[in-house]
C-alpha cells in the first residue's frame, strides 16, 4: 500500500496543481498508535508523509498561512517522532533543548532509513 502512495505522491508533486484539503485540522488530530500495532503504525507514518509531501507542493503554489506552516511542521515533526518509542509530542515538548536536539535526529535518521526502503527501487522517468 505504502509503495503505491509513493507512485501516487510522484505524480501529484510532480503536477503544477495540487489540490488538497487545508492540513491545518487534519494534523492536529492525527494520534500516534501503538508501537506495537505495526500495521497501523506504517500507516500514519504514510499519512503523515502524504500529508507532509502536499504541504510541500501547497508551498511551490502559494505563501503557506502561519496556520499552514505549522501544520505542516507539525507532521514533519510527528514522522520523525513515530520512529521514537515512547516519546509523544507533549513528551518531546517538555524536554531539555539538548535532548530534544538527540531526538529530532535520531528520528530524523530513522525517518530517511524508512523513506530510502519504501522507495527503493522505484524509477522515476
Amino acid at each position: 500500500m505504502l509503495r503505491s502512495l509513493f507512485l501516487g505522491m510522484v505524480l501529484v508533486t510532480t503536477g503544477p496543481v495540487l489540490a488538497t484539503a487545508s492540513p491545518v485540522i487534519e494534523v492536529r488530530e492525527m494520534l500516534k498508535p501503538d508501537f506495537r500495532d505495526a500495521a497501523a503504525l506504517e500507516d500514519y507514518r504514510s499519512r503523515l508523509y502524504v500529508r507532509y509531501r502536499s504541504c510541500a507542493g501547497l508551498a511551490e503554489q502559494k505563501v503557506l498561512s502561519k496556520d499552514e506552516f505549522d501544520a505542516c511542521s507539525l507532521a514533519y515533526l510527528k514522522i520523525k517522532l513515530s520512529f521514537l518509542h515512547g516519546v509523544t509530542l507533549e513528551r518531546y515538548e517538555g524536554m531539555k533543548p539538548s535532548l530534544r536536539a538527540k531526538a529530532n535526529k535520531i528520528g530524523y535518521d530513522a525517518y530517511r532509513a524508512w523513506l530510502h526502503r519504501m522507495t527503493a527501487g522505484l524509477r522515476i522517468d
